[in-house]
């Protein structure tokens, strides 16, 4: 069963307190199958629906909202998400997007995640890693950096404890950490979800049973041409695993040279963007981008299809991909983002072979 969220134009309520509610007459876009079902009623119990169908029995207790000629749908979910300000909450709301995955916890998103679960502020519900496991020197400050098995089990231990329920895993782990990590993460019941080390690979983060892979960490190559052959590979181990894939298309689309990310922040939306966050967004300062020639981000746009490619071979051959947008990153605005990476996905399963 599902969350229920009414969209009226861009207005989104989320699931409702009472006992019992009914949507009398709306169409539902459902998630199973092409088109739409007219004339529906959905029957919603303590946030979950109950029923769809053509004509449903009001319970006496019932609150009903009259949909005729609006559209009801399931919350969506943006499943790879930074969220640093709260601002952000009703962004996501007001997208209908009622549950997102933050990729980079903090005490602050505990806190977030349970007063929201007992109704003490409005957001999406809210699941999050622990703070971002990496070595030395880590990509981001901020990091926990682990430098031996040892320690790595110490902290898996401590995020268990703290009560985060998924470890993040990053870029410069050592092959020994990050066995000690997936090991101890085991033990404790928690998911290992990020990027996959360089010193590991795709095919040693597979076999070691980590359950989601990233942006297509490790999939291909800067620069490479697609690989039908090693993808299909990939497919097959993936499958074989378990490990889910968040391919995060619309980020690598919004890292732009200067000109094109004037234009931007000049889009109507970034109205809603909490100031703090959008003074971030200079690729002019942003060390990962302000350094890049237009060759390279001629070769960013190549990857973007090379990208598309992989998405549409994992999904050929079964494997779950997870509509994440790593909103947080510049011009990713939470909420409108995923509804551009839903449409990537699509061109993506439709366009290519």
């Amino acid at each position: 069963m599902l969350r229920a969220t009414l969209l009226l134009v861009c207005l989104c309520l989320p699931a409702l307190a009472e006992d019992a509610v009914l949507f009398r007459d709306v169409t539902v876009i459902p998630m199973d199958r092409d088109g739409r079902l007219e004339h529906q009623d959905v029957l919603v119990t303590e946030g979950r629906i109950v029923a769809v169908r053509p004509s449903a029995k009001t319970p006496a207790s019932a609150r009903v909202i009259d949909g005729r000629g609006k559209f009801l749908l399931p919350g969506l979910c943006d499943m790879h998400v930074h969220n640093w300000y709260e601002e952000e909450h009703v962004l996501f709301l007001a997208n209908g997007v009622t549950t997102i995955r933050n990729m980079w916890g903090s005490p602050q998103h505990l806190r977030w995640a349970q007063a929201i679960r007992e109704g003490r502020r409005s957001g999406p519900d809210l699941h999050t890693t622990g703070p971002i496991l990496d070595g030395s020197p880590p990509v981001w400050q901020g990091s926990v950096v682990l430098t031996s098995p040892v320690e790595a089990r110490a902290e898996v231990r401590r995020q268990a404890k703290a009560g985060y329920p998924a470890l993040k895993v990053y870029n410069r782990l050592s092959a020994e950490v990050y066995a000690a990590v997936v090991a101890e993460a085991r033990e404790q019941g928690l998911r290992v979800e990020g990027h996959v080390p360089k010193a590991v690979g795709i095919e040693a983060a597979l076999s070691a049973g980590q359950d989601s892979i990233e942006h297509l960490d490790g999939c291909f190559r800067w620069g490479a041409e697609f690989d039908l052959d090693r993808t299909a590979d990939l497919a097959r181990r993936s499958r074989a695993a378990g490990a889910v894939h968040c391919p995060t298309l619309v980020v690598y689309r919004k890292i732009v040279p200067a000109e094109e990310a004037r234009a931007l922040r000049s889009r109507v939306e970034m109205r809603y963007v909490p100031p703090r966050l959008r003074a971030t967004w200079d690729p002019d300062k942003d060390f990962r981008f302000k350094g890049m020639s237009a060759a390279q981000f001629e070769m960013l746009r190549r990857t973007d299809e090379v990208r598309m490619r992989i998405t549409k071979g994992l999904h050929d051959a079964g494997v779950v991909l997870l509509a994440g947008t790593d909103a947080g990153n510049p011009f990713v605005i939470a909420g409108w983002s995923l509804h551009e990476e839903l449409q990537l996905l699509v061109e993506a399963c439709l366009l290519y072979t």
